[in-house]
């Protein structure tokens, strides 16, 4: 789908720079999706990554990337993806308070008086003409959040929302979201942006390999279970490796790991290369994943997946797959974990047809994205 129109000035935000793995995919993902539709866009990426400088090697060109201190007008502002919209944290009473009022008040109303104030102190921010969030996912909050406010301000702004999953429209009407929303799914399905012509190929597998992909948690019982699990599996005979997907967030487990007997794969964008990378997932025959986006990325490279119940977006990410992942909770016994594996292993069988399930709900939503696109762009 392309485009020689009117030269548009387009934002593409999320959680950028900070080297995280699944991030950068739909970072990916969404700068060739907007290529496609607009190529001669002139495209900046919002970042707050205090070295965000890897984005331009990412994206293979130069581009521009502004901050939060930025006070800059665009024509489209583009949400690419990730659960960005989601507090667990609890805040104090006068937070509790300050967000019944803004719900008491309605979003809206809210959102217009707080964008009236920044405009007023001469600081009104990224600002855009249209703005689209797309294949987003939306959690709950704390009735405390402290991030509630500016998640309303920024849900409020959308003209469209495309959300990647059923529990991200149920979230949504809690929290009374009035605007245009459809359901979709995870922009990472959309392989032909982002996945190395080479490794689309499925590659012959042993039955033998095994990634664990980890991360910091606030329930630090899932990696030490991650830990003694590997040694199960090794003293069985399967190889096992691990997947850090964000250098430093991951830093206290990278050292730790550093020290066992097991292949670490750490992604680091500054140095690495992405079909690298993509090439050691995709020699496994299973993943064990404390990560979305290692179940998704892992399914398009043919690998099925055990997921740990760490949170609600992983049971979510289970249920894309219904016969080739599975969600586990860490209290299950080693028998029952052994016999998980060993099932999981024979479900690679199911992987392309559930793929191509939800790589088709998001070609729709790249659709209706470079439709808006081009008719907006078309009329300016």
């Amino acid at each position: 789908m392309k485009s020689n129109q009117n030269r548009a000035s387009i934002l593409i935000r999320g959680y950028y720079g900070f080297g995280n793995f699944g991030d950068d995919i739909l970072l990916l993902t969404t700068f060739n999706v907007i290529r496609d539709a607009l190529p001669n866009a002139e495209v900046q990426v919002f970042s707050n990554a205090p070295i965000p400088g890897y984005i331009c090697k990412l994206l293979g060109t130069d581009i521009g990337i502004i901050d939060y201190k930025a006070n800059k007008h665009f024509d489209f502002l583009i949400d690419g993806g990730g659960g960005v919209y989601f507090d667990f944290a609890t805040g104090t009473t006068l937070s509790a308070v300050r967000n019944k009022v803004i719900d008491i008040i309605g979003h809206s109303t809210f959102s217009s008086v707080l964008n009236f104030y920044k405009r007023f102190k001469g600081t009104p921010g990224v600002t855009a003409t249209y703005q689209l969030g797309v294949g987003i996912g939306v959690g709950t909050f704390t009735k405390s959040s402290n991030r509630y406010p500016d998640s309303v301000r920024k849900l409020s702004a959308y003209n469209i929302l495309m959300v990647r999953d059923p529990d991200s429209l149920c979230n949504l009407k809690k929290i009374k979201f009035g605007g245009e929303v459809g359901v979709f799914s995870d922009l990472a399905f959309l392989t032909d942006y982002w996945l190395p012509k080479e490794l689309k190929k499925n590659q012959k597998k042993r039955g033998k390999s095994i990634g664990f992909v980890v991360r910091v948690w606030n329930q630090p019982e899932y990696f030490d279970w991650c830990l003694s699990r590997a040694e199960l599996l090794a003293s069985r005979g399967y190889e096992v490796s691990f997947f850090c997907f964000e250098k430093n967030s991951d830093a206290e487990i990278v050292e730790r790991l550093s020290t066992k007997p097991y292949q670490l794969h750490v992604w680091s964008p500054h140095e690495g290369s992405l079909q690298v990378y993509l090439s050691h997932i995709a020699d496994l025959d299973l993943i064990i994943s404390m990560r979305a986006h290692g179940t998704i990325v892992g399914a398009c490279l043919g690998v099925p997946s055990i997921n740990l119940d760490i949170e609600p977006k992983l049971k979510i990410v289970s249920e894309m797959f219904p016969r080739s992942s599975v969600l586990l909770n860490i209290g299950v016994t080693e028998p029952k974990f052994i016999e998980s594996i060993e099932e999981m292993l024979q479900r690679r069988v199911y992987l392309e047809s559930e793929v191509q399930k939800n790589r088709a709900i998001m070609i729709k939503g790249k659709e209706k994205l470079c439709q808006f696109l081009l008719s907006k762009n078309r009329n300016r």
